[in-house]
């Protein structure tokens, strides 16, 4: 079967059936797969999010230049995403005891097409996406490291929490420049 398939075989499961998808996840995946699939999930994503910009409901309409390189922007997007994600999420799984980055990787990228199914629809899509991912995210954590639902959706917690913290120093500096600026 091919990655693509597999792809839309796995995430309409995950979406349908996301405890029974888990339960049955059988053979083990590779590094590999972990970054092709997040890849996919990137491009789409992307592809998605362009043609709506592109109709100019919300602001100027995207070229359709960029709505042509989108799905290179988002396959590229899409795995330094993964990968980002998991360094953070493994920091914690590691200090529960549990190992095997891949196994990290490969859990997460199960989470991937959440944001290309959600996180286009204008408005509340990228709301819905972050609360799909982090679901699937402590789904997947608790099957592939066999962690408790508490641990896993602190993991799952962790790069977000991180996030918004980075997000409020961001806004603190920007705020003290323009305070600065202004007198």
């Amino acid at each position: 079967m091919s990655i693509v398939n597999y792809w839309l075989k796995s995430t309409k499961k995950i979406f349908t059936e996301p405890t029974s998808f888990f339960e049955n996840v059988g053979e083990r995946q590779n590094f590999n797969f972990a970054i092709s699939f997040a890849a996919i999930s990137g491009a789409i994503g992307a592809l998605l999010s362009s043609v709506v910009a592109s109709t100019g409901l919300f602001g100027e309409p995207l070229a359709l230049s960029l709505v042509l390189l989108s799905p290179l922007i988002g396959l590229v997007g899409g795995v330094l995403g993964l990968l980002v994600n998991a360094v953070f999420v493994h920091l914690i799984v590691y200090s529960f005891g549990e190992r095997g980055f891949t196994r990290t990787t490969e859990a997460l990228t199960y989470a991937t097409p959440a944001n290309a199914i959600l996180g286009w629809i204008p408005v509340i899509g990228p709301l819905l996406a972050l609360f799909a991912i982090l679901f699937i995210e402590v789904k997947a954590l608790k099957k592939f490291h066999s962690l408790s639902t508490g641990k896993a959706v602190i993991a799952a917690l962790f790069p977000v929490i991180i996030g918004l913290i980075l997000i409020a120093i961001g806004l603190i500096v920007f705020l003290g420049s323009i305070t600065a600026l202004t007198g």
